[in-house]
């Protein structure tokens, strides 16, 4: 493996570029169901946040000393704070779970309106 630098001498590698977008082939009577389960699973983690949100958020350190000070202000760095906390990496989830569900129904509407018009267009005897 080569090692590649970043240029500020850091001797850091860059970030990985991303992932393609991934597709996936649905049946089109299966939309509206792949859609709620998107919408169903949104609902249950974002309630699920919400708990986490409130519990796991330590208020006072536990003995009051410097050490539990730290160990606080990092438990909730981890779990609720920081931009990579596992509260907003759920919530980000989340979000992508309604863009899903959007997207589908996007996909629903837009097959509905080209069968519609194939239908239309084969009731005057034309082809689509």
């Amino acid at each position: 493996m080569v090692a590649v630098h970043d240029g500020g001498g850091s001797g850091r590698r860059p970030p990985p570029p991303a992932p393609p977008a991934q597709t996936i082939d649905v049946e089109p009577h299966m939309i509206p169901e792949l859609a709620a389960t998107f919408a169903h699973q949104a609902e249950i983690l974002s309630k699920e946040i919400e708990r986490a949100r409130r519990d796991l958020k330590i208020q006072q350190p536990w003995l009051g000393d410097p050490v539990s000070a730290e160990a606080t202000r990092l438990f909730n760095k981890h779990f609720i704070d920081d931009a990579l906390s596992l509260v907003n990496v759920l919530t980000q989830l989340v979000g992508e779970y309604k863009a899903h569900r959007a997207a589908l129904i996007a996909a629903a509407k837009h097959y509905n309106m080209t069968e519609q018009t194939n239908a239309a267009l084969l009731e005057r005897g034309l082809e689509p």
